[in-house]
């Protein structure tokens, strides 16, 4: 199998265990806009529940994103593929990026197949057939953000063009 420095899907720059041992840097990137968003907007949407996961794609799992009043420009999900078990081989007109949350399994994208465990994060190019392959005896998690075209003029659509957030 491929080492994950040895592909373009998993970079070590990318992963959680980088971003972890490098907050520092990955905080003052100069390019991050704050905003000033009042506290009355956030919110924590506590929406999976392990008990009511939706089998679907060959994995069980929960979409969470997008929810009423957060317009976003991307959706994502809660996946959980189980041990023994792959996901369904399937290509979306979508890109993607999927990151691994607990256990281990193996990552098919394309005609390249790597090991994807905690902290790795892995781009999904849109029309590209990919699957997740469980082999250990552990549920594997990961979490799966979605987006193409659509989502996004959706989204600036309902924004302000000169701060970025949204239009109180």
């Amino acid at each position: 199998m491929a080492s994950h420095l040895q592909n373009r899907f998993l970079t070590s720059e990318l992963s959680g265990n980088w971003i972890a041992n490098n907050w520092q840097q990955f905080h003052a990137l100069p390019d991050l806009k704050r905003t000033g968003l009042s506290m009355e907007k956030f919110d924590i949407h506590r929406k999976t529940r392990f008990d009511s996961l939706v089998h679907e794609y060959g994995l069980d799992g929960s979409r969470l994103l997008p929810w009423e009043g957060y317009p976003m420009p991307f959706a994502g999900g809660w996946c959980v593929v189980r041990p023994g078990t792959s996901s369904e081989a399937h290509t979306q007109i979508d890109q993607e990026i999927f990151i691994a949350i607990k256990g281990s399994a193996r990552l098919v994208v394309g005609d390249k197949q790597m090991d994807f465990a905690v902290g790795d994060i892995a781009a999904i190019p849109k029309h590209t057939n990919h699957y997740v392959i469980n082999d250990s005896a552990e549920d594997f998690h990961f979490y799966v953000v979605w987006w193409d075209m659509n989502y996004v003029n959706a989204f600036v659509a309902q924004h302000s063009e000169t701060t970025g957030c949204l239009d109180e």
